[in-house]
């Protein structure tokens, strides 16, 4: 029921009255005042009606419009697809590109290949290079012993000769302590090599630094003796006593113990501890033999380079089919869209349609109902005979815009037939094109590795007998 039925009660009252009042008269020939204004008020509800249903029209018209633009846009783009492109040919077009790029990292890496695997026959190795991976994190112990050993060295020192005093001797003698650690550690790797003087020179390397580094312990354990004594008589413990340190620091080659108390016992061995670990971190910075590091970093770095540009071609090519075949998808959804689209068009101004004429005839039925609830009213009542046009079927003057309706109508079904036709045209050509491309998978994996294949042989033609002569010449550390 529309709003209009709500005045059915008050056109029954105003019925009564008007009939008891003899009105309408009998000689009336149209409807009464009454009458035509529930005619007016039936015109306007319908009229709010029309208007919304007006605008869902011109809405759907809009997008009808868009839809007719996407699809001369879709067609354009089908018709670039009409033909599927050899995947064979674009493949190795993709990597022709490459091709003198993936040569050379080729080159580079048989190369240093060759001179790893020289080096390891000149030098009798059957192993892999043994050597830190994250430097930063191996060297962290060195600074970690250095911190410290300054740490222990100033507790000992600061009680004689101040807090200041005792870091300054301390870090200059725990970096000194730690720095030969290290050097002895890197160069004792050469006892290693094939070459016998490089064996010798490692040795001597060895033993002459554990003399300086059991030297300067010493000194530096005696000195802090020598200070405790200083302290008790109050000498100058900086100037007078470092001679003699130095002087007595050196018995300890001859088996004897400079350094008599205990705090110059226990800084004496933190320092030869923390020199064994330095020398220790040395030696295991690098692999053993001296070179070897050297030679197997190239090696895996010219590797991880050449396999970066194989994953570069690889991609290459994959990405070659893959646009190939998401070109087409978008093409399948693009096909779907306008399709989908124009059903539901249709299927909303439908619905549009059915809803304005079910309004309209909702609103016309209450109109009648009222007006026959009025003129029954004044039959009721009337002491006179009714007008004749009370014997009539009251009508209520509303109407709808068919030809506009139906011209958008046949819009609507000519947009759906040519979504329909895009689609039956388009759809299986865009399918067995996907498939197809799908299909070629293993084939363009074929394609890659052949062309690895090739340009590698390329690589090793180009380089000749010169992978065989090829020498990187061992550098210190």
């Amino acid at each position: 029921m529309s709003e209009l039925i709500r005045n059915l009660e008050k056109a029954k009252k105003e019925g009564l009255k008007n009939g008891a009042s003899g009105n309408p008269p009998p000689q009336a020939q149209h409807p009464d005042a009454i009458e035509i204004n529930y005619s007016i008020i039936g015109q306007k509800l319908f009229g709010q009606e029309k208007e919304r249903f007006h605008k869902s029209q011109i809405e759907i018209e809009k997008k009808v419009k868009e839809l007719k633009g996407s699809i001369e846009e879709f067609e354009n783009e089908l018709s670039t697809l009409e033909k599927l492109t050899n995947i064979e040919e674009i493949v190795e077009a993709k990597l022709d590109e490459n091709v003198n790029k993936h040569q050379k990292v080729v080159k580079d890496y048989l190369l240093k290949d060759a001179s790893l695997k020289r080096y390891k026959i000149e030098n009798n190795i059957h192993r892999a290079a043994v050597y830190p991976h994250d430097y930063h994190s191996h060297f962290s112990w060195i600074f970690l012993i250095l911190t410290g050993e300054a740490i222990v060295n100033g507790f000992f020192f600061s009680a004689n000769v101040g807090y200041i005093a005792g870091a300054l001797i301390a870090l200059v003698f725990s970096f000194i302590n730690v720095s030969i650690g290290v050097c002895t550690g890197i160069f004792f790797r050469y006892k290693n090599s094939q070459d016998q003087i490089e064996k010798i020179f490692g040795w001597v390397i060895f033993l002459s630094a554990s003399i300086i580094l059991i030297w300067i312990n010493s000194v530096l354990s005696t000195y802090r003796s020598l200070t405790e004594i200083a302290k008790s008589e109050n000498l100058d413990v900086l100037a007078n006593l470092f001679e003699k340190a130095v002087k007595e620091g050196s018995t300890i080659f001859n088996l004897e113990i400079p350094f008599a108390e205990m705090n110059g016992f226990l800084l004496f061995f933190a320092g030869i501890i923390s020199a064994g670990i330095a020398v220790w971190k040395g030696y295991t910075a690098l692999d053993a033999v001296p070179g070897y590091t050297e030679v197997d970093k190239q090696a895996k770095t010219a590797y991880k380079i050449k396999c970066q540009i194989e994953k570069e071609c690889t991609d290459l090519a994959s990405t070659a089919t893959r646009k190939e075949k998401e070109k087409r998808e978008k093409g399948l959804r693009n096909l779907q869209f306008v399709k989908s689209t124009a059903t539901k068009l249709m299927a909303d101004f439908d619905q549009k349609c059915n809803q304005i004429n079910n309004k309209m005839t909702e609103i016309k039925s209450d109109y009648k109902q009222i007006i026959v609830a009025y003129r029954n009213s004044v039959r009721a009542v009337t002491p006179l005979q009714v007008p004749d046009y009370f014997h009539e079927e009251p009508v209520l003057q509303i109407d709808l815009n068919d030809e506009a309706i139906s011209q958008t109508r046949v819009e609507i079904q000519v947009l759906a037939s040519q979504t329909n036709r895009l689609h039956d045209d388009h759809s299986k050509r865009l399918h067995d094109q996907i498939a197809a491309i799908d299909s070629a998978n293993n084939i363009t994996s074929t394609l890659v590795k052949d062309f690895f294949v090739r340009s590698e042989k390329k690589a090793k033609d180009d380089l000749g007998a010169g992978i065989n002569v090829i020498n990187v010449r061992p550098q210190i550390g």
